[in-house]
C-alpha cells in the first residue's frame, strides 16, 4: 500500500468564511472539544470554494509517482523519445540545486454514484495519523485539508498522467541510475460510469492548444458527451462549437485528417471568429472530398484548403485560387509539410500570386523615327494580347516610347523608366549613341531581361544615307564601317533580326514567353 500525504482542495469560485464546517463542529465534539469559533477558524483558513472540482496536492519521489501513474493511450500520443532526452540532459548538465520541474497532473476516475468522503483511498490525515493526541493540531489540520491518499498497486487501477508525462519517463530514467528526485503532484478526481465521463473534458482542458490529444478524443467531447452537462461547455468553446456544427462535413474523415482540421481551425480561430467560419470549414471540407476523390492527394490538402476558404470566402475567387494554388504546388514540388502552419504556407503563394499578377513594364530604347516607332507599339501590344490569351494573369505595360517633342529632363526619365522596367528591348539598328548607352546602363542593373533587335531594311537605310554625303570624313566612314560590322558586345550577344511587323511580332512573343518561363510565371499557361 502506497501513501500520498497532501491537502485536498476545491477548486472553485472562493468566498470568504463565514461559519466553521458543520463536520469539523461534529468532530470536536466526539472528542470533547470545541472548535466553533468562525474568527478563530478564519485566521488559518480565510477563503472558502464550495462548488468546483476537487483536487489532492502534494509531494513524493518520482518512483512512486511513475508506480501509481500510466499514459492514457486512448487519449495520448506516444512519448517523443527526443523531447524526453533533452529533459534527462537538462538534469544531467545542470546544477542540481537549480533544477526546478512544474508539477505534474493526474487524474483519478472514481464511480459517480458514489461522494468523496465514500472513497476508500481518501481521508483526512486526522483519522489516518493515530498518534496524534492533541485536539487543537488535528482540528488544524483538518483546517488546512491535509489528506492522505492511499493506493493500492496491485488493486487499484493506475492513475492516468494528464500533464508532465515526458516529465515523469525522463526522471524515472534517472531514478533508475540512482538520482530519485522529489517532485510536486497534483490529482484531479473526475467522476465517471458507464455513459458519462469527463476525463476526456480534462486531457483537452490541459493540452488542446499544444495538440498532445488524439483528434479522435477531441471530436469524441462533440459526438459522444454528455450533450446536458457538457453542452454549455462546447459552446462557450470555439474549436469544440466549430467542431459541432461542422460534424455532417467531418464524419468520414479518417484520424490524420481530423488532426489536421483541428490544426488549421485553431489556426483560424486565432485571427477571426464569427458564425460564418462553420460555413468556411464545411465548404472546405466539401472541395477538398470531391478532389480527395478524383486525385491522389495528401491530407495536408484539407488544412491548405480551409485556408483558402478563409482567405477567399466568395466561391468563384475560391476555386480560382484553388486551382492556382494546386499548380503552384506542383510547380515548384513543394511538401506541404515542411511549412510549419498554414498562415506561412498561404503567405508564400500569396506572395508569388502577387509578383506573378504585378505589372511587368516594357522600355524600348531606340532611335527616333516615327515610322519604326509605331511598328514596335503595335507588336509590342499584339503580343502582350496573344500572351495574355494563353494566361490573363500575365500583365505588361509599354512604357512610353521616346517623344522627341518632350524635351523636359528627358535624359533623367529615361533612367528612371529603365531602372523600372522589367523588359528592355534595345533597337541597334542604327548604332545610335543614346541607344548603345541606354544599353549599356540597362546591363549594368540586376535582373532585367533585355532583348536585343535590329531592322536590316533600316540599318541599309543608314547606310545608304550615309554613304551618300559629299566629302565624308573619317568619322562617318568610322561609323559606316560599325554599322556594317556591328558593335563587339552586339556581335557576340545573341541579336533578333528582323525584317517585317510579322517578323517582329514572333520575335517579341517569343521573348515574353521566355522571360515568363526564366521567372516560372507559368504555371497556368496553357490551360
Amino acid at each position: 500500500m502506497i501513501k500520498l500525504y497532501g491537502i485536498r482542495e476545491i477548486l472553485g469560485v472562493c468566498e470568504e468564511v463565514k461559519e466553521v464546517p458543520k463536520d469539523l463542529i461534529e468532530l470536536a465534539k466526539t472528542k470533547n472539544f470545541r472548535f466553533d469559533n468562525t474568527e478563530k477558524y478564519k485566521k488559518i483558513k480565510p477563503l472558502v470554494a464550495k462548488n468546483g472540482i476537487e483536487v489532492f496536492r502534494g509531494f513524493t519521489d518520482i518512483k512512486t509517482i511513475a508506480q501509481i501513474s500510466k499514459t492514457n493511450e486512448e487519449f495520448q500520443r506516444d512519448i517523443d523519445e527526443n523531447h524526453r532526452n533533452k529533459i534527462v540532459s537538462y538534469v544531467n548538465k545542470s546544477s542540481k540545486s537549480d533544477i526546478y520541474f512544474p508539477e505534474v497532473t493526474l487524474l483519478y476516475s472514481y464511480d459517480v454514484s458514489k461522494n468523496l468522503d465514500e472513497l476508500e483511498c481518501l481521508d483526512y490525515t486526522i483519522k489516518d495519523l493515530k498518534q496524534i493526541n492533541s485536539m487543537e493540531t488535528a482540528a488544524t489540520m483538518r483546517t488546512f485539508g491535509f489528506a492522505v491518499f492511499k493506493f493500492d498497486i496491485e488493486k487499484d487501477k493506475k492513475l492516468y498522467r494528464l500533464d508532465g508525462n515526458h516529465r515523469i519517463e525522463a526522471l524515472s530514467l534517472i531514478a533508475e541510475e540512482g538520482e530519485n528526485r522529489m517532485i510536486s503532484f497534483c490529482i484531479l478526481f473526475v467522476p465517471k460510469n458507464e455513459k458519462y465521463s469527463q476525463e476526456h473534458l480534462y486531457f483537452y482542458l490541459l493540452n488542446s492548444k499544444a495538440l498532445p490529444v488524439t483528434s479522435n478524443k477531441i471530436f469524441d467531447l462533440v459526438t459522444k458527451a454528455d450533450a446536458n452537462v457538457l453542452k454549455e461547455f462546447i459552446e462557450s468553446d470555439q474549436l469544440l462549437n466549430t467542431l459541432k456544427n461542422t460534424q455532417e462535413a467531418w464524419r468520414d474523415l479518417n484520424e490524420e485528417e481530423k488532426q489536421i482540421l483541428i490544426s488549421v481551425i485553431n489556426e483560424i480561430l486565432n485571427q477571426k471568429f464569427d458564425q460564418s467560419i462553420v460555413n468556411i470549414i464545411k465548404d472546405a471540407i466539401y472541395k477538398y472530398c470531391e478532389y480527395k476523390h478524383d486525385n491522389n492527394i495528401k491530407c495536408s490538402l484539407l488544412g491548405a484548403i480551409c485556408y483558402l476558404k478563409y482567405k477567399y470566402d466568395r466561391l468563384e475567387i475560391f476555386n480560382k485560387q484553388l486551382k492556382l494554388f494546386n499548380k503552384w504546388i506542383k510547380k515548384f514540388n513543394y511538401n506541404l509539410d515542411n511549412f510549419k502552419n498554414f498562415a506561412d504556407l498561404y503567405e508564400s503563394f500569396n506572395s508569388y500570386i502577387k509578383t506573378l499578377e504585378r505589372v511587368k513594364h516594357i522600355f524600348v530604347a531606340m532611335e527616333y523615327n516615327e515610322i519604326y516607332i509605331n511598328q514596335y507599339k503595335d507588336s509590342i501590344e499584339k503580343s502582350i494580347h496573344r500572351i495574355q490569351g494563353i494566361n490573363k494573369l500575365h500583365n505588361f505595360n509599354l512604357m512610353e516610347i521616346m517623344n522627341e517633342k518632350k524635351d523636359d529632363n528627358i535624359i533623367e526619365k529615361i533612367f528612371e523608366n529603365i531602372e523600372k522596367a522589367d523588359i528592355i528591348i534595345v533597337d541597334c539598328s542604327t548604332n545610335n549613341s543614346n541607344v548603345l548607352y541606354e544599353y549599356g546602363f540597362a546591363k549594368g542593373l540586376k535582373n532585367k531581361h533585355i532583348i536585343l533587335v535590329h531592322n536590316e531594311n533600316w540599318r541599309k537605310n543608314t547606310i545608304d544615307k550615309l554613304t551618300q554625303i559629299q566629302h565624308k570624313d573619317d568619322y562617318i566612314n568610322r561609323i559606316i564601317n560599325n554599322l556594317k560590322q556591328g558593335c563587339f558586345d552586339i556581335k557576340v550577344n545573341k541579336i533578333n533580326k528582323w525584317t517585317n511587323q510579322i517578323d517582329l511580332e514572333d520575335i517579341l512573343e517569343k521573348e515574353l514567353k521566355a522571360y515568363i518561363a526564366d521567372n516560372n510565371y507559368n504555371i497556368l499557361d496553357n490551360d
